[in-house]
């Protein structure tokens, strides 16, 4: 629906290739950590949409990925690995914070 929408306002090309799986995962999870500092309020109210948006615009172009696994779904990358390992990525980062954020 998401991809039928965008085409409806603009041209799209008729596929993408998303980043490799292991960028994707590492460029998620910075993005993952950014945002659950945020929601456990360790960034200053007044920063924390420059933190996530600086966080998002550093994984999206250090990987060249896509780092949203609905987006990845809507351009037809179903089936990719890098689409998986948003999710994946997901789950590991948050452990890996609330681990890190318990000391």
């Amino acid at each position: 629906m998401a991809r039928s929408l965008a085409d409806s306002i603009g041209n799209l090309a008729p596929s993408y290739q998303s980043a490799s799986g292991l960028g994707e995962f590492f460029g998620f999870g910075i993005l993952m950590m950014t945002v659950v500092a945020v929601y456990e309020k360790n960034v200053p109210k007044a920063g924390s949409g420059v933190a996530v948006g600086a966080a998002l615009v550093a994984g999206l172009l250090t990987t060249k990925g896509i780092l949203n696994p609905a987006v990845a779904i809507a351009m037809n990358q179903t089936i990719s690995p890098a689409t998986w390992a948003t999710i994946l990525s997901g789950f590991v980062f948050a452990i890996f914070f609330k681990l890190l954020s318990d000391k």
